[in-house]
């Protein structure tokens, strides 16, 4: 008895933060007048799907990834969002400055930075260097 009475005062208080979670979100989503966005990662999977619902939140979004992510971005359009492609390679330092002067140059900010991008080498684990992960 005294196990499920605390299981459940458990779950009420879980509920609870996931409640204010929540909250603080949309109160995020309407602070901001002009939200802009930039999403690393963005042509397939999670990196898609975080664009899209940043995008029905009317952000404006900055897209990269290293395989093409226009059709995300004209798929962004065409439903009234607004989208931007801008090739980096985050492997590399220098053209990750680029990028991030770039998007400062043609949006002014970023609100929210999705760094979805991850590098999976294919190699056994005795072969990777720290250079190579």
């Amino acid at each position: 008895m005294r196990f499920n009475r605390m299981r459940r005062m458990m779950k009420e208080e879980l509920a609870d933060v996931n409640r204010k979670r929540f909250n603080r979100m949309r109160v995020f989503d309407r602070a901001n007048e002009d939200p802009a966005a930039a999403v690393t990662g963005s042509a397939g999977g999670l990196g898609q799907a975080f664009a899209l619902r940043l995008a029905a939140s009317g952000h404006e979004l900055v897209l990269t990834d290293r395989e093409p992510c226009d059709a995300l971005a004209a798929q962004i359009r065409a439903a009234g969002g607004r989208a931007m492609t801008l090739a980096c390679d985050l492997d590399d330092p220098a053209d990750v400055e680029r990028f991030a002067a770039r998007v400062l140059e043609q949006v002014g900010k970023v609100d929210v930075l999705v760094n979805n991008a991850a590098f999976m080498p294919m190699a056994p684990m005795h072969g990777l260097s720290r250079g190579r992960c």
